[in-house]
């Protein structure tokens, strides 16, 4: 597992914690052995709305990661139209405020700020969670239903009077707990399927003995 320490707002607005991202990934390609679909990229909250934009950067570039975990992902961080002011973790005022430093002087219609805004096609198989009592839960359905309809396979759960990253009290919430399992064990299905398929193309690849020179 790598964690990466990006670069925050708003000491060092959008598109500085993007590059970051996109920028050790592609170390882990170049330096580490791993291919692109050998790693899955996850994040919660705004680092959820950033997984999204790393790989569409990185399927733009023909590197394509091999799955993506989002767990309450913020994907339209411009939006205003909240239909609540508050869940047990976020409010609107905070909310906005953040959304307004990590922007800076950038177009609130970016996909890299706001992949609800943009091209959702070609990209990894997704696995995304959300509380229906959370502040983001319109735009988070919203973004499942765009998902589905540019043909990304994904898997979604709505986890019912939940709040905005529940999975955070996994050690005293039986629910939260059982997400965190499940976002585990689907990116680990995501993982070894792609090392079978590494390992069936290299047995194809090996001459038969008749063919040895």
């Amino acid at each position: 597992m790598y964690v990466l320490d990006y670069r925050l707002a708003p000491e060092n607005p959008y598109p500085a914690a993007l590059d970051d991202a996109v920028a050790a990934f592609r170390e882990l390609v170049r330096s580490h052995g791993f291919t692109p679909d050998r790693i899955a990229i996850a994040g919660d909250s705004a680092g959820g709305g950033l997984t999204v934009a790393t790989a569409r950067r990185l399927v733009d570039d023909g590197a394509r990661p091999a799955a993506l975990g989002l767990i309450s992902p913020w994907v339209d961080p411009g939006a205003r139209d909240a239909v609540k002011p508050r869940d047990l973790v976020v409010n609107t005022g905070w909310s906005n405020s953040s959304a307004d430093a990590y922007l800076g002087a950038g177009d609130p219609l970016d996909q890299g700020f706001a992949p609800l805004q943009g091209n959702l096609d070609e990209l990894p198989p997704v696995v995304m969670h959300v509380g229906t009592d959370e502040v983001l839960y319109p735009q988070i359905t919203a973004f499942a239903d765009k998902l589905r309809l540019s043909g990304v396979e994904l898997e979604y759960i709505e986890y019912k009077k939940l709040w905005h990253v529940a999975h955070l009290q996994a050690s005293i919430l039986r629910e939260a707990a059982e997400a965190v399992q499940h976002m585990g064990a689907y990116l680990g299905r995501k993982l070894r399927a792609e090392q079978k398929s590494d390992v069936s193309e290299a047995v194809l690849a090996e001459p038969a003995a008749g063919d040895i020179a």
